[in-house]
């Protein structure tokens, strides 16, 4: 038996044994593109399943660093004014909190108060919505009648009334249940400021702890990948929130002050809750003013001027105000954009939809740094060209016959 190694020739060995191993080692592995795109695949949907599975209890921390995120640009700008960060800390976490107590204190309360009458009215306004109905009916019933459809549409709609107020009672209790559930999470009234306040004392540690676990050959590569998706997402989130706010207001300036519209304050927080979903939520908002306008009782015109002026508001915010405070369009097609919502809101509900579009322009950035050619432009003339090719083969044309060569050949 040949006595063991020691000393140098033992590191000699270890030297020998590391470079066979080395150099059986695949030379492409980790470098193949495909293997890291499927491997991001994987990463990307494993922590989807952990999100979808304990959603609840990381909701809390996924607010707080989203609120760290979004105030850690202004406590960077007091530190330019040599102030310390624990201090700069205080004065933008203190204003924050301030003024997120005084906006719930005043709302909530009053918004809960409309929301219950709306319920407890929502049976006579439908009863008063199906006479209106019925009436216009009788008015019209030659035009009905030539159109083969029913005289009497408060018959035609009986069948449906109890759904129709199913339907109403569903909307108004899921609110209901929306600022009750805020109300029975009493202690993330407690946990989320606390949490965010250690995560913007430590905000910067934690980002050199995450980049110190990084390989150092690989350091300086993820540090610009997580600066550009924290440029799109914390950019993302500030804009709305400002934007959502100023929504909120003007919807309840407009409908409440100068039209005095009911309900003029669960609308507003309505329409500042819902246009931070992209693409639908304006149009929710409008079809929300112009129902309640109804239901109570107003006429057509004031229905009108109230759609409108909503209108007005929004497009405002659409085409002036949001581009320039959110940054422009996050760089992701419609398509995307509708696909990402629909997935956000089925795995996480209202917080998904909410978060779907700068999580979907995150990934974006993160697979066209492993896959360039998603983000890099196509050549001048490429998609007319595959637009012309298709998907699937087309088949050869007959060639014509040459009308010499078949005289030639009958000859």
């Amino acid at each position: 038996m040949a006595p063991l190694l020691v000393g140098d020739d033992n590191t000699a060995w270890r030297t020998a044994r590391h470079a066979n191993l080395t150099a059986t080692r695949p030379a492409s592995m980790g470098k193949d593109p495909t293997s890291r795109i499927l491997i991001l695949l994987t990463s990307l949907g494993l922590v989807a399943w952990v999100l979808a599975v304990a959603w609840e209890a990381i909701l809390p921390f996924v607010i707080a660093f989203a609120l760290a995120a979004v105030l850690d640009p202004l406590i960077d700008r007091l530190q330019r004014l040599r102030l310390p960060r624990w201090v700069a800390v205080a004065l933008a976490f203190g204003c924050f909190l301030g003024l997120s107590a005084a906006v719930g204190g005043i709302l909530v309360p009053r918004a809960l108060v409309q929301t219950k009458a709306l319920s407890a009215n929502l049976g006579g306004y439908l009863d008063r919505t199906l006479d209106s109905l019925d009436a216009w009916a009788q008015a019209n019933a030659g035009l009905l009648r030539s159109l083969r459809l029913p005289v009497s549409l408060s018959d035609a709609l009986n069948q449906y009334r109890e759904n129709i107020a199913a339907a109403g009672q569903g909307v108004v209790q899921g609110v209901l249940g929306m600022f009750g559930a805020t109300a029975s999470r009493l202690m993330w009234v407690v946990l989320i400021p606390v949490l965010t306040l250690y995560a913007l004392v430590d905000y910067d540690l934690f980002r050199a702890r995450v980049l110190y676990l990084v390989p150092p050959d690989h350091r300086q590569t993820v540090a610009d990948l997580f600066g550009q998706v924290g440029r799109v997402f914390v950019s993302y989130l500030r804009g709305l929130l400002i934007v959502c706010s100023c929504v909120g207001l003007a919807t309840g300036l407009l409908l409440g002050v100068f039209f005095h519209l009911p309900y003029a304050l669960v609308i507003a927080v309505l329409a500042a809750i819902l246009y931070a979903i992209p693409y639908i939520g304006a149009w929710t908002v409008l079809a929300t003013v112009v129902l309640v306008a109804w239901m109570t009782g107003h006429h057509l015109g004031y229905i009108l001027w109230v759609f409108f002026a909503e209108l007005l508001v929004l497009q405002v915010f659409d085409q002036v105000i949001t581009p320039r405070v959110v940054g422009g369009r996050v760089g992701i097609h419609p398509v995307t954009g509708l696909f990402a919502l629909t997935v956000g809101g089925w795995l996480f509900g209202l917080p998904g939809m909410v978060l779907a579009v700068p999580i979907a322009a995150s990934l974006k950035v993160v697979a066209g740094h492993f896959y360039p050619r998603l983000v890099e432009p196509m050549p001048e003339g490429a998609p007319r060209e595959y637009a012309e090719r298709g998907f699937l083969p087309r088949r050869p044309r007959k060639r014509p016959p040459d009308p010499d060569g078949g005289a030639g050949g009958n000859t």
